[in-house]
């Protein structure tokens, strides 16, 4: 019962439809991972845009491996939804169960993104994330819709 498939990747496929089905709203909004994330602030409001539509949902949204763009939207909306650090990076960690390899807290893929993320404000790894979701244009008003949305309140 998908309505909607957003796809990460931008590159490769140029789909006129969803392969789940050209009822389905097919939406492609490329994104970088990790630093490159943070330093594309439109796309990551136009992603948190989509996700703060409850028209739009069920969603499924992916990239190509579901570990870097995919892994970097769902840390931001984890945060957005109350998860601590701890559960992010292992939610990420966990992606390297897929063919696409090692993703780990010591990659420098990783280190990238916690260095891009110190220049925001906050003392703790969930106040940046939120520092910078704020920072984007994304207002407490969508994330309280995506809240009641995902966390059925």
């Amino acid at each position: 019962k998908i309505k909607t498939d957003l796809d990460l990747r931008g590159e490769g496929f140029k789909f006129e439809h969803s392969p789940l089905g050209e009822d389905i709203r097919f939406l492609v909004i490329p994104c970088g991972p990790y630093k490159n994330f943070m330093n594309d602030k439109e796309t990551c409001k136009k992603l948190f845009d989509v996700l703060a539509d409850e028209n739009n949902y069920p969603i499924y949204y992916h990239c190509w491996g579901g570990a870097d763009r995919t892994g970097t939207l769902a840390c931001m909306l984890g945060v957005a939804l109350g998860m601590c650090e701890k559960d992010t990076l292992l939610d990420y960690e966990i992606t390297s169960l897929s063919v696409w390899g090692d993703r780990n807290r010591v990659s420098d893929l990783y280190k990238s993104f916690l260095e891009e993320l110190e220049s925001y404000e906050g003392e703790t790894f969930e106040d940046k994330i939120m520092s910078f979701i704020y920072s984007c244009g994304i207002t407490e008003q969508q994330l309280d819709k995506i809240r009641g949305i995902l966390l059925d309140r």
